[in-house]
């Protein structure tokens, strides 16, 4: 497998509702495509030699069937146009090979040291399905993906393996399922935030630290599957935390990076859920876990009142429209990816 030479050789399309869209990538800045070139080729490459040696069949023949890039625009100090990050959604030909942990580990180390040294300067957020996973989430209809296939670009393509279609979610069901969601995730982050204070008060700042994680874990999840119905399976909050601030740019002030200090905190949470259960060197000060603490209970009401109010317009929406409350809708409009 090589990367495209260029990627114009690649225009993205698909059928919707029998009309064929097509995507290209000619409004963006040479810089932007030059970069996607260097992310398509770095990907190949890693999965490449993820893949060098191994035993199993599967493995053996473990392909790359496509990669897909979901630009998400920005706006330069000049005003321009700019590329503000990229999701990548890869689609693998076996469910073994989406495993991030055991075959793409490497990958997001390249990844993260071409950004280090300013080869890529967009932030990148990596996932992995097998296809026929994406194909069951697509004609299921979940915004997370379904967004993915109608905004994105084709970077790579092995063989012309086709998609599902697309299934378009009613106002009612979308609202019906977010609201499910949201009533998953949102008490469930509530509890590990009551727990985490109740451990900082007894002064086991380990298990609060711990805690706090599992809080910013579940709030981030939160804002994900309420507003798109699906998420990254992962307990990276540096990840969690991108995929999140990305759907709302509110909620990057919630952690500010200005200082050390700052960034030592979150840098502690977010090691805390392998740290403090295995790390016998694993220490957080009281005005770490203070400061960390009062940052997660912004983050916890800012993400309620975010969930809400994206509820709120899903209904809203559906009522305008003269489509049936959410409860038991029926002939609906469909939503928006």
């Amino acid at each position: 497998m090589t990367a495209p030479s260029s990627l114009k050789e690649y225009i993205f399309h698909h059928h919707l509702q029998g009309n064929r869209m097509e995507k290209d990538v000619e409004h963006l800045p040479d810089d932007c495509r030059q970069e996607l070139e260097r992310l398509t080729a770095i990907l190949l490459q890693e999965f490449d030699e993820a893949m060098r040696g191994k035993q199993a069949s599967h493995r053996k023949a473990g392909r790359i069937l496509k990669l897909i890039a979901r630009l998400r625009p920005a706006v330069a100090s000049d005003g321009l146009p700019a590329l503000g990050s990229i999701h990548v959604l890869a689609v693998v030909n076996h469910r073994e090979l989406a495993d991030k942990d055991r075959h793409w580990h490497f990958a997001a180390a390249r990844l993260r040291q071409e950004q280090a040294m300013g080869l890529i300067c967009r932030s990148v957020q990596l996932d992995v399905y097998c296809l026929q996973d994406l194909n069951r989430e697509l004609s299921d209809g979940v915004p997370y993906f379904t967004g993915i296939i109608d905004e994105g670009v084709l970077l790579f393509e092995l063989e012309r393996t086709p998609l599902a279609t697309p299934r378009k979610l009613m106002l009612g069901e979308r609202c019906r399922r977010g609201h499910a969601e949201f009533s998953r995730w949102y008490p469930r982050a509530e509890d590990f935030l009551s727990g985490a204070q109740f451990y900082r008060a007894e002064g086991n700042l380990r298990m609060a630290a711990l805690l706090l994680h599992q809080t910013c874990e579940h709030l981030y999840q939160c804002m994900s599957w309420t507003f798109t119905l699906g998420g990254r399976r992962t307990h990276n909050l540096d990840e969690l935390r991108a995929l999140a601030e990305d759907k709302n740019d509110d909620l990057r002030t919630i952690w500010p990076r200005t200082n050390r200090f700052e960034k030592r905190c979150f840098a502690l949470i977010r090691r805390a859920y392998t740290d403090a259960r295995y790390e016998t060197t694993f220490t957080v000060a009281h005005d770490e876990i203070a400061w960390a603490l009062s940052r997660v209970t912004m983050l916890f009401s800012r993400v309620g009142a975010l969930c809400r109010e994206h509820l709120s317009v899903l209904q809203s929406v559906s009522v305008a429209e003269q489509t049936p409350s959410f409860c038991n809708g029926h002939h609906e409009r469909a939503a928006p990816s």
